[in-house]
């Protein structure tokens, strides 16, 4: 959920992307035709850049996290629950208290609240809004998130920079727009198995040349 993040946090979507990705350690046919990393520049409308990384390979140091830095300071959030703000002089301004509820001593001192768990915050809302009868449509956020990451990806595959409109535009379908059980894969293998897989650059008349089947991105 890095991408959502970033978009929550700066507000919207990105305008273009750009970026690499490849195939290093999960080459063989039973991994199909996805890379197995990804680095996407994603640029927003007010000229905010983020960078996004992310691989599927085994054997490597792992971490879920986002930064984001800006002219008072830098926020760091992970999936350990660790959360902060610091200041360019490295003092922190704010942090994340687990807890989410009120905690005090046996001799009666005022009680400290601790931060709410978003977890449970989330499942909160979701249930009020069932036993109050009011409408929780969080669509838009799940499509607007899942666009930004389908835009990175053809933007790795392509080698391009691509363009938001651009990619909310495309043509290229990826799935039968009726699915039955007879109905034929938009992408199969070859007489060993094998997919296709995108080569940034590539257009079709390339694939062509090297007898593969070409790979439709954008």
């Amino acid at each position: 959920h890095n991408i959502d993040v970033a978009n929550w946090f700066i507000g919207g979507h990105p305008v273009s992307a750009q970026g690499m990705g490849g195939r290093m350690q999960r080459v063989d046919k039973k991994f199909g035709q996805i890379y197995d990393h990804h680095f996407v520049e994603y640029t927003y409308e007010n000229g905010v850049r983020i960078n996004s990384q992310c691989r599927h390979q085994s054997g490597v140091s792992n971490a879920v996290r986002e930064e984001f830095t800006g002219t008072k300071g830098k926020i760091y959030l992970d999936n350990s629950g660790r959360c902060y703000a610091n200041n360019h002089k490295g003092e922190t301004i704010w942090k994340y208290r687990p807890g989410g509820k009120d905690i005090g001593d046996a001799k009666g001192k005022a009680a400290k609240r601790l931060d709410p768990d978003p977890y449970q915050t989330e499942h909160d809302t979701l249930q009020a809004a069932i036993r109050e009868n009011k409408p929780l449509n969080n669509a838009y956020y799940g499509a607007e998130s899942t666009m930004t990451a389908v835009m990175g990806r053809m933007a790795t595959y392509s080698g391009k920079e691509l363009k938001w409109d651009e990619v909310l535009n495309s043509k290229v379908q990826h799935m039968p727009s009726i699915i039955t059980l007879e109905s034929e894969p938009p992408v199969k293998p070859d007489a060993e198995g094998r997919y296709p897989v995108a080569i940034p650059g590539y257009a079709a008349k390339d694939y062509e040349q090297l007898g593969l089947q070409t790979v439709e991105i954008v």
